[in-house]
């Protein structure tokens, strides 16, 4: 075998096990929050346990603290890696495309949650608007959506959000319109993009033009 192949062999030898470990993280924390999602729409939220939820997936209580801080977080288990991924959206844009590449992306979000096929997601629905517990933990997930897409906003437009109040603001219609679709759709059923876009019409003329770099220094 040649060096070169060595050389591969070697690479692969370290990469492995960390992808595995990687599915293996991934697989259990799925495990975990399907068992809890059916527990919670078998016998209710407040009447399910986190024991309950980790015997239900085969696993210890200190692998589901491993995973989830609380049990509300089990209802936002992919929030994060979403809010990461978010940026991302946003490379090599120019500053006119910004605004609507952050709208599109927190759509096809939508879309996604929209489309579950599943039907957790319903279960996860219905906890973030009704259980209250949960729906304090939503709040606070709201309040960092807004965070990040007014900072990814402010970066992609090379604005200062503590002096120009375009990114927060916009950051704020934005889940704000994503939040009045979710309850929307929760009472009256329909398509939770389309009320979405609808919501964000009443305002997205004045959102599409965002002040330029230095606007606020004048």
């Amino acid at each position: 075998m040649s060096s070169a192949a060595h050389q591969v062999s070697d690479e692969a030898a370290v990469e492995h096990p960390t992808s595995l470990r990687e599915l293996k993280k991934s697989q259990t924390r799925q495990r975990l929050v399907d068992a809890a999602l059916r527990l919670f729409a078998a016998q209710g939220y407040a009447q399910t346990s986190v024991e309950e939820i980790a015997r239900t997936a085969q696993f210890g209580v200190t692998t589901f603290f491993r995973h989830f801080p609380t049990k509300e977080d089990v209802a936002f288990h992919d929030q994060s890696d979403m809010m990461r991924e978010m940026p991302k959206a946003l490379t090599g844009k120019s500053p006119d495309e910004i605004w609507p590449t952050v709208r599109d992306t927190m759509l096809g979000y939508l879309q996604a949650f929209q489309d579950s096929e599943t039907g957790l997601d319903q279960i996860r629905r219905t906890l973030w608007l009704q259980e209250p517990a949960v729906t304090r933990r939503y709040a606070e997930i709201c309040l960092r959506w807004e965070n990040v897409v007014a900072n990814v906003l402010a970066d992609g437009l090379g604005l200062d959000p503590d002096r120009e109040p375009y990114p927060r603001m916009a950051a704020a219609v934005l889940i704000a319109s994503a939040r009045a679709a979710l309850w929307h759709q929760h009472r009256y059923g329909g398509s939770l993009v389309e009320y979405a876009h609808h919501c964000l019409a009443v305002l997205e003329p004045s959102l599409a033009q965002p002040p330029l770099s230095g606007a606020s220094d004048r």
